[in-house]
């Protein structure tokens, strides 16, 4: 699943934009896409070390920061990430990953094109389905 989503930085048409979670292994799903995100090492692509780099530009960006922002405020919980270094040289923004959020969301809603994924409960799949398939 971390993968799926966070490809080149979620920076690819094929990449996850959310991900829908059946209630009774949501926490359980959460904790391990966390636990994977805080050992992706981010940076600088000349460092091999590095497997997450920037984003492409200062806009893309600003569209990635306004829907994580706008997740904080419709009460999504941030479980990863979400505190971009706004002073720091480039344009990378940590991956994040937010939970308890609401399937209306600009996050879950509209296109990050980058690191911010959206966990989305769900008890009944034709509710799930559903959800997907307005988008």
């Amino acid at each position: 699943l971390f993968w799926g989503a966070f490809i080149n930085t979620g920076q690819t048409c094929a990449a996850a934009k959310r991900i829908y979670v059946p209630d009774a292994i949501y926490d359980e799903v959460a904790e391990a896409l966390v636990a994977v995100a805080k050992r992706m090492p981010m940076g600088n692509g000349l460092d091999e070390n590095n497997v997450l780099g920037p984003l492409q530009n200062k806009a893309q960006f600003d569209i990635v920061d306004g829907l994580v922002k706008a997740a904080k405020d419709g009460g999504g919980r941030v479980l990863v990430g979400g505190d971009p270094d706004y002073d720091a040289p480039g344009f990378f923004y940590p991956v994040t990953i937010v939970a308890d959020i609401d399937p209306d969301n600009p996050l879950v809603a509209q296109e990050q094109f980058g690191p911010a994924v959206p966990l989305i409960r769900y008890s009944e799949l034709d509710q799930a389905i559903g959800w997907a398939n307005s988008l």
